[in-house]
């Protein structure tokens, strides 16, 4: 199993230039640390979790899954 490192500078960079700028700081996060992982892995698991208990999630987060596969390069998800 591989872990990405804590967030730095460079992972909030990279996300922050992956996608656009209306989108909340967690998933330009996000997307920077799917990149360093992507560059190391043969395989990564992004769920889609439409709701938690009784609340609906963010609809940013519910399509991370198609947000990685439009945006990192070396990510390649089935």
């Amino acid at each position: 199993m591989t872990v990405s490192l804590p967030t730095s500078k460079e992972t909030v960079t990279y996300g922050c230039s992956r996608v656009v700028g209306d989108v909340c700081v967690p998933v330009k996060v996000f997307c920077g640390h799917v990149r360093a992982l992507a560059e190391d892995c043969d395989c990564l698991f992004i769920p889609s979790f439409m709701r938690t208990d009784k609340a609906y999630n963010c609809p940013k987060f519910i399509g991370l899954p198609d947000l990685v596969k439009a945006t990192i390069r070396y990510a390649r998800l089935s």
